[in-house]
Formats: C-alpha cells, sequence, structure tokens
C-alpha cells in the first residue's frame, strides 16, 4: 500500500508518531483558515511564520498540487494530568517537531527531495 513509503511509515512508528497516507489532491485547503489566525490569534502579524509574512492560501493551493502524496503525523499525548496545558504546550511542541524534523530529514536522504515539514506550531 506504501510502496516507497514503507520505510518513512516504519520510522515514524518506531519514533511513536501516527502516520497517515495521503493523496495530496485530497488535502483540503479552504480560504477561510486564516480567519483563525486573524481573529483568533493575539500574536498574528508578529511571527515571521504566520500570517500576513507567509505565503497566502492561493499560493499554497499552487504548491500542494505539486505534490503526489503526504504524510500526516501524529503525536499523541495523555494531557489529562497536565493542570497547565498552555505551559505543557511548548515542550510538547518542541518535541513533535524534533521528532518530525528527523523523519523529514529521512525522506529527504531516501530521495525525496522536496520533503516539506509544515511543522506544529502553536496554532495547532
Amino acid at each position: 500500500m506504501f510502496g516507497k513509503y514503507k520505510d518513512l511509515v516504519e520510522k515514524a512508528s518506531e519514533i511513536e508518531l501516527k502516520s497517515y497516507f495521503l493523496d495530496a489532491k485530497n488535502i483540503p485547503v479552504e480560504n477561510r483558515t486564516v480567519l483563525k489566525c486573524a481573529y483568533g490569534c493575539k500574536d498574528y502579524g508578529t511571527r515571521s511564520s504566520c500570517p500576513p509574512y507567509v505565503m497566502s492560501i492561493d499560493e499554497f493551493r499552487k504548491v500542494i498540487v505539486e505534490y503526489n502524496s503526504a504524510l500526516f503525523l501524529v503525536d499523541e499525548h495523555d494531557t489529562a494530568e497536565i493542570f497547565d496545558i498552555q505551559e505543557a504546550w511548548s515542550g510538547l511542541c518542541k518535541d513533535a517537531f524534533y521528532k518530525m524534523f528527523k523523519l523529514e530529514q529521512k525522506a529527504f536522504r531516501e530521495g525525496f527531495t522536496f520533503a516539506h515539514l509544515l511543522r506544529p506550531g502553536p496554532c495547532n
């Protein structure tokens, strides 16, 4: 089923990431996404990794169609016993980013030269 992606899926499992193989053309990119940033984030317009400093929704749509497939990665954590999730989030996010970045590097070394991690961040 995963063909040439089998090693990446196995590596994701080894580092405790759930992975879901997707056809890139089935990834929805909605115009309303930016509303979450503009009206839901106190840091809107202050970070270089957030709107309005990143590519527009239309530009992102054009880029995503150049890909055939994607791995959607999930790093799950039981947060039931965490009192202050806001405080814990930074550490959880950094850990997830590190694991996902390692997987991106592996993908690149295996010949997926356009592998690109859309990282977990404060908005996720």
